[in-house]
C-alpha cells in the first residue's frame, strides 16, 4: 500500500504539469472580415481578443470581402492596445506598401496602395497604446497599412500614451496616410496624426503625414522619424500641409523626412537631433513647396543639433515663408512667471536659402532670415539665449547660407537686458552670399516689441566703449579694415589696421581681464557688393582666422586661398571677442575654459 500510495502521487503531479503546458496562450493570427462596429469579424472583436492573449505576439489580419477601400468607423474608441500586436492593414487583398522616400532629393516614389480606412470620427484616438495597467506590455507591436482620419482627439490617429506603468517600447508604425483621403491627394484631419510620449526605441517610418493640425508630437527617448512625406501628398510634390509638421523633444531624432507644405516646419525643443532632411521643398528638390512660416523653429530648448559635418546628416532648409532657422527663447504667463531659454544648440553643415547643389536659385531663399537668434519677453519675465554654435571649422561644418530675402544670419535681444540676454552666440566660419540686406546682422530691438529694427548697415568704426554686447554689438564692436592686399601665386597677403573697443569700468556684468582675445576671419568674395550695401561684400569664400590680443595698425598676414586668385576678390573681415567668463551677473566659466584657440566653442565665447 505504501508504494502504491507514492505511485499515485508522482503520477497526479506529472498530469498536473501537462495540464499546465497543454493551457499556456500561444500566438494567434485573427481576421477581421467585416466593417462592423462590434461582433464577430470586426475589428474592435479583434483587438479585444488580442489584448486577452497576454504574453505573445499576436497578429490581426484582414480580409473584408469585395471591393475596397473599406471604412469602419467605430461608434466609439477602440480598446487601448496593451499587449503586443501587430495590426497590418497592408494584408487586405489589393493593398501594398509603396516607398514614399526612397532617398532624399530623389524623382519619383512608389505611393502606397492602401484598402482600409479607419473614420475616427466619434473616437478619443484610433489606435491608441493607453497602458491602463502595470501587466500591460505592448512592446514590439506594429501599425502598418491604414488610412487614419477624422480623430478629434490630442491622442492622435496612432498615440503612445501609456501609463500606470505599462510599457510600449519599439514600436513601429508605418506604411499609412494620415490625415488624408486613402489617394493621398485630399486632407481629412486629425488633430494629431502621431502622438508619442513615454516611449523608447519607437520608429516612424514611410509614412504620409499631411493635411492635420499637428503631424507628429514626439516628447520620447531614442524614438527616430524618417523617410515620411510630411505636409504634401503622396507623391512628395504637391502641398497638402499640417498646421506643425514635427513637434520634437526628449530624445527624438528626425531624418531623410520631407517637411513641406506646413505652416511651420519643425518646432525642435530639449535633446533632438534633425539630420538630413528636406525643410520646404519637394521630394526631389527640385521646386519650393513652402513651409509658410519658420522652417526650423527651435524654442526653449537645450542640446539640439541640426545638421552636421557630412552630406549625409545636412539639412536643406529653403523656400520657408519665415526664417529658415528661428532660435527663440521667450517668457511664458499664466499662473506665476515662466521663463524661456535656449542653450546648447549647434547648427553645422546646412544649406539654407538654396537649391539643393548649394547654390542660389530664384525662389529658394527664406523669406526672411537665413537663421536668427533672438530673445524676447511679453509677460515680464526673463529669457536667454547662450551657447550657440553656427559653423565650424572642422569641414563640412561651415553652412552655406544664401540668398535669404533679409539677412544671413540676425541676432538681437529683445526687451530690457534686465529680462533679456542674448550671449555665448559664436558664428564660427560659414558660407554667406547673396542675402538680401546683411551677411551677419547683429541687430536692436529699441521699441522692445520682438521685432529688430530696421538693420543698421555695416558696422561703423568707432572708439566708443562696449556697453552691453547684445544691446549695442552692432555700432560698438568695429571690424577690421583692409589697407591693402598682395598676391603670390595661391599665396595672398593682407594688411590690415583693428581697432580693439574696451569695456566699460562700471558694468559688473563684463570685465577687461577677461578678454581673451580677439578672433579675426577672413573671407572672400567675388562679388564688389553683395546685398544692400554698396562697397560690401558677405563673407562667402572662408580664407583663414586668427587670433589678435588688440589694436593693431598695419599689421599683416598672410593666407593660402582655399579658390584661385583670379579676377577681383573682394575681402570681407569679421570679428569676434573672446571672453574668459560669460558676460552675464552670476555665470561664470572656470578660467581659461575657453581653450588654446580656434574655434572657442566652449560656453564661455561672445559672438559680436
Amino acid at each position: 500500500m505504501r508504494r502504491l500510495f507514492i505511485f499515485s502521487v508522482v503520477g497526479l503531479v506529472g498530469f498536473l504539469c501537462v495540464m499546465f503546458m497543454t493551457h499556456k496562450a500561444q500566438a494567434a493570427t485573427y481576421t477581421v472580415l467585416n466593417t462592423n462596429d462590434s461582433g464577430v469579424g470586426s475589428l474592435r472583436q479583434a483587438i479585444s481578443d488580442t489584448n486577452a492573449s497576454v504574453g505573445v505576439a499576436d497578429t490581426i489580419n484582414f480580409a473584408i470581402p469585395g471591393t475596397g477601400p473599406h471604412v469602419i468607423t467605430p461608434a466609439s474608441s477602440l480598446p487601448g492596445i496593451h499587449d503586443t500586436v501587430t495590426i497590418d492593414g497592408s494584408t487586405q487583398p489589393s493593398a501594398s506598401c509603396g516607398v514614399l522616400v526612397p532617398t532624399i532629393a530623389t524623382v519619383s516614389n512608389t505611393p502606397h496602395t492602401l484598402e482600409i480606412t479607419i473614420d475616427g470620427t466619434n473616437s478619443d484616438g484610433i489606435f491608441v497604446f493607453d497602458g491602463g495597467s502595470a501587466s500591460d506590455n505592448a512592446n514590439n507591436s506594429v501599425i502598418k497599412g491604414f488610412n487614419l482620419i477624422n480623430t478629434t482627439s490630442y491622442k492622435g490617429a496612432i498615440g503612445v500614451l501609456p501609463g500606470f506603468g505599462g510599457q510600449a517600447n519599439n514600436l513601429q508604425f508605418n506604411c499609412n496616410y494620415i490625415g488624408t483621403d486613402i489617394s493621398g491627394t485630399t486632407a481629412q484631419a486629425n488633430t494629431t496624426g502621431i502622438y508619442l510620449y513615454n516611449t523608447t526605441g519607437t520608429v516612424v517610418s514611410n509614412n504620409l503625414i499631411s493635411g492635420n493640425q499637428n503631424g507628429i508630437s514626439a516628447y520620447t527617448n531614442t524614438t527616430t522619424i524618417q523617410n515620411n512625406l510630411i505636409g504634401t501628398t503622396s507623391t512628395g510634390m504637391s502641398l497638402l500641409g499640417n498646421s506643425v509638421g514635427m513637434n520634437l523633444g526628449l530624445g527624438v531624432s528626425a531624418h531623410d523626412n520631407i517637411v513641406s507644405g506646413n505652416t511651420t516646419g519643425v518646432q525642435m525643443t530639449d535633446s533632438t537631433v534633425l539630420q538630413h532632411n528636406l525643410i520646404g521643398l519637394n521630394l526631389a528638390g527640385t521646386a519650393v513647396i513652402a513651409n509658410s512660416g519658420d522652417g526650423v523653429l527651435n524654442k526653449g530648448s537645450s542640446s539640439v543639433i541640426i545638421g552636421g559635418s557630412t552630406a549625409g546628416e545636412r539639412n536643406v532648409i529653403s523656400g520657408n515663408g519665415g526664417n529658415g532657422i528661428n532660435v527663440l527663447a521667450e517668457d511664458g504667463g499664466g499662473d506665476g512667471c515662466s521663463s524661456g531659454a535656449v542653450s546648447g544648440t549647434n547648427i553645422t553643415g546646412n544649406y539654407i536659402g538654396t537649391n539643393i547643389s548649394g547654390s542660389t536659385a530664384a525662389g529658394f531663399g527664406n523669406g526672411q532670415n537665413g537663421i536668427v537668434a533672438h530673445a524676447q519677453t511679453s509677460f515680464g519675465c526673463s529669457a536667454t539665449i547662450n551657447n550657440i554654435t553656427i559653423g565650424g571649422d572642422a569641414a563640412g561644418e561651415p553652412n552655406t547660407i544664401a540668398g535669404n530675402t533679409l539677412d544671413g544670419i540676425r541676432i538681437y535681444q529683445a526687451g530690457p537686458s534686465s529680462q533679456t540676454s542674448v550671449f555665448g552666440v559664436v558664428i564660427l566660419p560659414n558660407s554667406i552670399f547673396s542675402n538680401g540686406q546683411l551677411g551677419i546682422n547683429l541687430a536692436l530691438d529699441t521699441a522692445n516689441n520682438g521685432v529688430a529694427d530696421a538693420d543698421l548697415g555695416p558696422n561703423v568704426i568707432n572708439s566708443f566703449l562696449m556697453s552691453y554686447l547684445a544691446t549695442n554689438a552692432n555700432y560698438y564692436i568695429n571690424r577690421p579694415t583692409i589697407n591693402s592686399t598682395s598676391v603670390s601665386g595661391n599665396q595672398l597677403t593682407v594688411n590690415y589696421n583693428y581697432q580693439a573697443n574696451e569695456v566699460e569700468d562700471n558694468l559688473p556684468a563684463i570685465s577687461a581681464v577677461d578678454i581673451v582675445g580677439y578672433r579675426l576671419d577672413f573671407y572672400l568674395n567675388n562679388d564688389t557688393q553683395d546685398g544692400a550695401y554698396t562697397g560690401y561684400a558677405q563673407g562667402k569664400t572662408h580664407l583663414g582666422s586668427f587670433v589678435v590680443d588688440g589694436s593693431e595698425t598695419n599689421a599683416t598676414h598672410t593666407f593660402t586661398s582655399p579658390i584661385p586668385l583670379i579676377g577681383s576678390q573682394n575681402i570681407t573681415v569679421t570679428s569676434t571677442v573672446l571672453w574668459k567668463t560669460i558676460p552675464d551677473p552670476g555665470t561664470n566659466c572656470q578660467d581659461d575654459q575657453w581653450g588654446n584657440g580656434p574655434p572657442y566653442t566652449t560656453t564661455c565665447i561672445f559672438e559680436n
